[in-house]
């Protein structure tokens, strides 16, 4: 029994890690349709990949060659997400005004221009809130705040003068 029981740990102590060390960083999808005609990663480059650590984000940088003297824009936003409720202390079996709250924090590369018909994409980082750096007032004063959280998420985008839509974009 016991032998079974530490193959069921290894299993899954070895399924958690597989999971969380895809989880840590995400591949971003390329369309260049949303390039100057030709455009495409120069040879040794490739898609970037934005990873975490801690509340900060970072995407890689790439070279992207074929497109002429094009500039592009490079934008990273980190979004925080608080939720909680307001502890009433006259009444503890009830929690009151239930919150959730997000806040961005966006970084917006200088733009990327072109040279030579390319255009070296930086890498970017922007960073989240911590709950250190939340402040939450109940509309009660004598309530307390019980924060829960906080979750991220964030978006990253290359996108072309003269172009809507990014050539680059994660998720």
């Amino acid at each position: 029994m016991q032998r079974n029981l530490k193959r069921v740990v290894m299993i899954l102590a070895s399924s958690l890690l597989l999971f969380f060390g895809f989880a840590a960083s995400a591949q971003a999808t390329t369309d260049f349709s949303n390039a100057p005609s030709g455009a495409h990663y120069a040879s040794g480059s490739s898609e970037p990949v934005c990873s975490w650590s801690g509340a900060t984000a970072t995407c890689s940088s790439t070279v992207i060659g074929g497109i002429g003297h094009t500039n592009a824009t490079v934008n990273l936003t980190v979004t925080t997400t608080f939720t909680g409720y307001c502890y009433n202390p006259g009444n503890p079996s009830k929690p009151v005004t239930p919150f959730t709250k997000s806040v961005s924090q966006p970084t917006v590369s200088d733009k990327a221009t072109s040279r030579n018909g390319q255009i070296a994409i930086p890498q970017v980082s922007a960073t989240g809130l911590t709950a250190a750096d939340f402040a939450y007032k109940c509309p009660n004063r004598n309530w307390t705040p019980v924060v829960n959280g906080p979750t991220y998420s964030y978006a990253y985008a290359v996108t072309f003068a003269g172009f809507s839509q990014p050539v680059i974009s994660q998720p």
